[in-house]
């Protein structure tokens, strides 16, 4: 789905949404609200209302039932009327391209339109108007695994965990939810890991039909991240299956730092990455920025400083010097294609004290932050912001002592949930990022 809407691209109007962007988030965020209290499996909403979510291998079925899109077709476009993406394309790349924009999907396949698995982990937040009692969404797991779809009603998590019983392995599961009374609501459902909704079903009166809408959603600015697995989120370590508390990718630092800053964080992260680092290093994955903003234009471009750099200089496969002339390349390209868009590289994460590996994170800030001015040097560009790591530390990689409530059980990763590592440091990352570009207003 392409976003046709058109806004300026100038860099002062791009700022001027990304700062009210901000001033909204601080006002409402879906994540302050309080989730709707439940009650033995039925919810009750803001308004008061209340609503029951039930899962199922079979279709709704009945006489005063309707289906979008109709069967046979399945074709992103065919959602255009009735569905808005909200999130943007929150995703993860584990090989191919990501996001053909003529991508189609058959029941129980991806939505890459390819015949290889793994492609991209979609985590689209859709969403959708109706005034029906009951609506229905046909949700694809992915491939062999059971996850949970999230869902909103007008911006209120239902909850954060996910509901029971989890999709099927998989196939499709039909996710249904029904409403004690009609009225129009935004419904928007928070996918994870690979994950797609093939058709929506809504249930009709016996009088007459119910209404259906892509709602008129706020365009909200853009901000692409491209990382390592810090970017993949709580998947890391912990799981992402069902039966794991709010363990979604979407709960991930750089995710949650969106919902701070009010925009829509679409980012595109592979494992043992950096500059230098892993086959599908930063720079080999360019064509996933230009392909992502092709579809939908970005409004800033951040790069997440890796500790995979600091690996690989204590493993002896590259160099500090090597690392810093990887992203002084990169980000000349980056500045040279985005000329109008803030882009910020953020620093090296800490490794354990008094350690080759801390030594090396050290080394790897240090050439990070020269990269970046490197960088602004060659292109003249003041749209260019280093946001360091090591001091002040966001949250030690290692627990010196003792155990962490940052920290995962691998040791090296953020931990998932409410509290952890993720929403700990995705919140101070939000605050950072933000005073970095009001920096490039002055």
């Amino acid at each position: 789905m392409v976003d046709t809407r058109t806004f300026s691209t100038s860099f002062s109007k791009r700022l001027e949404r990304i700062f009210a962007a901000r001033a909204g988030a601080l006002a409402r965020n879906p994540r302050l609200i309080p989730p709707a209290v439940n009650n033995a499996g039925t919810y009750t909403l803001a308004d008061g209302s209340t609503v029951t979510v039930t899962a199922s291998a079979s279709a709704p079925t009945g006489t005063n039932l309707r289906q979008y899109p109709t069967p046979g077709s399945r074709v992103l476009a065919d959602y255009e009327a009735i569905m808005a993406i909200e999130g943007g394309f929150r995703l993860v790349t584990y090989s191919s391209n990501v996001m053909a924009l003529a991508c189609r999907s058959t029941a129980g396949a991806l939505w890459d339109g390819t015949t290889t698995s793994g492609s991209a982990d979609l985590m689209i937040d859709v969403s959708t108007e109706t005034n029906s009692p009951a609506i229905a969404f046909a949700y694809v797991p992915n491939g062999s695994n059971a996850y949970r779809p999230r869902f909103l009603i007008n911006d209120q998590y239902i909850d954060l965990a996910g509901h029971a019983p989890s999709s099927t392995a998989g196939a499709l599961t039909y996710y249904t939810l029904t409403f004690s009374k009609s009225k129009t609501r935004k419904i928007t459902v928070e996918l994870e890991a690979r994950s797609a909704i093939q058709r929506v079903f809504i249930v009709d009166g016996a009088a007459g039909f119910y209404s259906i809408n892509r709602p008129d959603v706020e365009q909200k600015p853009r901000l692409l991240v491209v990382a390592d697995s810090y970017g993949v989120g709580p998947f890391i370590g912990t799981g992402i299956a069902s039966d794991q508390t709010i363990c979604f990718q979407g709960d991930g630092m750089y995710q949650q730092a969106a919902d701070w800053l009010g925009v829509e964080g679409i980012v595109n992260a592979q494992g043992g990455t950096s500059f230098m680092a892993g086959t599908r290093t930063y720079a080999s994955r360019w064509q996933d920025v230009l392909d992502i903003n092709a579809q939908q234009s970005i409004d800033a471009l951040h790069i997440s400083g890796s500790i995979n750099a600091a690996f690989g200089i204590t493993g002896s496969t590259f160099t500090a010097a090597q690392e810093q002339a990887a992203a002084t390349a990169y980000l000349v390209n980056a500045v040279a294609a985005f000329p109008n868009i803030p882009i910020t590289l953020s620093g090296c994460p800490k490794g354990p004290d008094a350690s080759a590996t801390e030594t090396a994170a050290i080394a790897v800030e240090a050439a990070y932050a020269a990269a970046v001015q490197a960088a602004k040097d060659q292109t003249g560009s003041k749209k260019l912001a280093f946001i360091p790591w090591q001091a002040p530390q966001y949250v030690r990689t290692w627990p010196v002592s003792g155990g962490s409530s940052l920290i995962s059980t691998d040791n090296t990763h953020l931990k998932e949930g409410v509290g952890g590592g993720h929403e700990s440091v995705g919140k101070r990352f939000a605050t950072d990022w933000f005073r970095a570009v009001q920096k490039m207003a002055a």
